[in-house]
Formats: structure tokens, C-alpha cells, sequence
């Protein structure tokens, strides 16, 4: 998602991440916890590439 949301931008679309329809996992070796990358991740798209909104603010009644 984050490679995909990157070249989007690159190319000049306006992105949007809804950020709690993401799924993530550990990376036991390296020490890292799913949580800890998905907010390291959704700092950096949200810092230069993308807005974050939550999956409530998408839905239209």
C-alpha cells in the first residue's frame, strides 16, 4: 500500500488513506511490532504523500 500510495502521488493524484481499513503484521526477526510500523508508516504518507481519514468519514448515508 505505501509503495502504491507514493507513486501515486508522485504522479500527482491526490491520495487518500483510510487509515483503519489497513492490515499489517510483525516482523518478529527484526523486532518490530505491527503497530509500530503502521504508525511509523502513516506518519511518513501522511508527512509527504497522502491524507489519512478514517473509514467513517468515507461513508455516505
Amino acid at each position: 500500500m505505501s509503495s502504491t500510495v507514493r507513486n501515486g502521488a508522485d504522479l500527482g493524484f491526490a491520495m487518500t488513506v483510510v487509515r483503519d481499513a489497513i492490515v499489517g503484521s510483525d516482523i518478529p526477526a527484526a523486532g518490530l511490532s505491527a503497530q509500530v510500523i503502521f504508525d511509523v508508516t502513516m506518519a511518513h504518507l501522511e508527512a509527504d504523500f497522502a491524507s489519512l481519514v478514517e473509514t467513517s468519514a468515507t461513508m455516505t448515508s
